[in-house]
């Protein structure tokens, strides 16, 4: 019964945002004239009635069942809104203004006169997810659903689950991919636990520590955000802090199993009730050692640019194509305070290789090899070694370079070899000075 009436509910919702002309030969839908409707919009003398009540489905209807039709998207939360317009987007933050000594002097009159540079800094945020989702609406499925009410309504939540729920789950992916991406870039602080969180003192150790985090959050400090690691070298550091209300902490299902949800809300000062407002429960991350973030709500840039459906008719099979197309803006703030709660430290390295095939050593002037490591972060250890030492020898001066020091006139082999198994060559060519 219910079935039914979401069925009638549905077309009603149709019809009453059509045109007169619609309403004027469609009656309303009841749960005893489902064949009379039918008749009226599969006869071809109403194909304009038809077309429209195809078009007001999608374009107009379908965005309001959603909700409770598809995959809701536990991040979307962090979304910032719509930004339609352009496709960057400009992000500024000045640094707290340092403090200075009164006094009442000659030059301190001038003072009044000087320009006082504020420390702004400016992060751009690029338009960088460009998706569609098409689905295809055809007469005669369209027709078969018109057989009850019932059919007619599992009909079109079969579409719109196809549809939005394929989006969302992507957002969802994406958002969690972006914590994945930052960590691999190290752009983000971490916090190591002395453990996997697998009882009752392991998940003792991670509340303190996020305890800890979360209180820090609250002081100004060059400790948490982004910008200090995505720009190392600039000696003006940025200065964050966060209120209370703007933290959350995005957590994996297992390690949540595992926590004492009330002893965490009171590492929150929340009772319990406010406190699961603030906690987003994931399934996994790419990375097995990421266990948990906890973030400003402003280190995840997301916004919507375009969300909208578009439509072709085949006449060739009676059918109509729809593309849902989603177009967002997916980005970290570098000004926005987080940490990254993980249980060991460790990259690996996916590929590895030096930066040309030959190198060429001058006798009697060691040389500098480099090695590029994807991901740049990986921290697997590399042993660098010689074929032939008659020829050169070598010294590791860092994880991704090497000291090649020439012996003789010649030529031989320099390999590199990650403990995860990972090769690289060169061929070393040492030449008379």
């Amino acid at each position: 019964m219910a079935t039914k009436k979401s069925g009638v509910n549905v077309f009603n919702a149709v019809r009453n945002v059509s045109s007169q002309s619609f309403k004027s030969v469609v009656p309303y839908a009841n749960e005893n004239n489902i064949g009379e409707i039918s008749n009226i919009l599969f006869n071809d003398n109403y194909t304009p009635q038809y077309n429209e009540f195809v078009g007001n489905l999608v374009n107009r209807i379908f965005k309001t069942i959603i909700s409770t039709k598809s995959f809701n998207n536990p991040l979307a939360i962090l979304k910032k809104g719509s930004y339609p317009l352009g496709v960057d987007i400009q992000d500024i933050y000045t640094n707290p203004t340092k403090g200075q000594n009164y006094e009442f002097s000659e030059s301190a009159m001038s003072d009044l006169l000087k320009y006082y540079e504020s420390d702004t800094k400016v992060a751009y945020y690029r338009r960088n997810r460009r998706r569609k989702f098409p689905i295809t609406i055809s007469r005669e499925e369209l027709q078969s659903a018109f057989v009850s009410w019932e059919d007619f309504n599992k009909y079109i939540t079969s579409l719109t689950n196809a549809v939005y729920s394929g989006n969302y789950i992507e957002e969802f992916n994406w958002t969690k991919g972006m914590v994945d991406d930052a960590y691999e870039k190290g752009y983000i602080h971490t916090e190591v636990l002395d453990a996997d969180i697998t009882d009752k003192e392991t998940a003792e150790d991670f509340v303190t520590k996020v305890r800890t985090a979360f209180l820090n959050f609250a002081y100004p400090s060059e400790n948490y955000n982004s910008y200090n690691l995505m720009n190392p070298t600039d000696p003006k550091k940025v200065v964050t802090w966060t209120q209370d209300s703007n933290i959350f902490l995005i957590i994996r299902n297992d390690v949540l199993s595992q926590v004492n949800v009330k002893a965490l809300a009171s590492a929150f000062n929340l009772e319990y009730a406010d406190f699961m407002g603030r906690v987003i429960g994931v399934d996994k991350f790419d990375n097995p050692n990421v266990k948990a973030l906890l973030c400003d709500e402003a280190f995840f840039q997301i916004y919507d640019n375009i969300f909208r459906m578009d439509e072709f008719y085949n006449a060739s099979t009676m059918s109509w194509n729809y593309f849902l197309h989603a177009w967002n803006t997916f980005s970290i703030s570098a000004f926005a305070n987080a940490v990254l709660f993980i249980t060991n430290d460790t990259k690996p390295i996916d590929s590895m290789s030096f930066a040309s095939e030959s190198t060429e050593v001058t006798m009697g002037s060691p040389e500098t090899v480099n090695l590029t490591l994807t991901p740049a972060s990986a921290t697997n250890k590399v042993t660098f070694t010689i074929q032939d030492t008659k020829i050169a020898t070598v010294s590791s001066s860092a994880n991704n370079s090497c000291t090649v020091t020439p012996v003789a006139v010649g030529t031989t082999t320099l390999t590199a070899k990650s403990d995860n198994n990972k090769t690289a060559t060169t061929t070393i060519n040492v030449v008379a000075a």
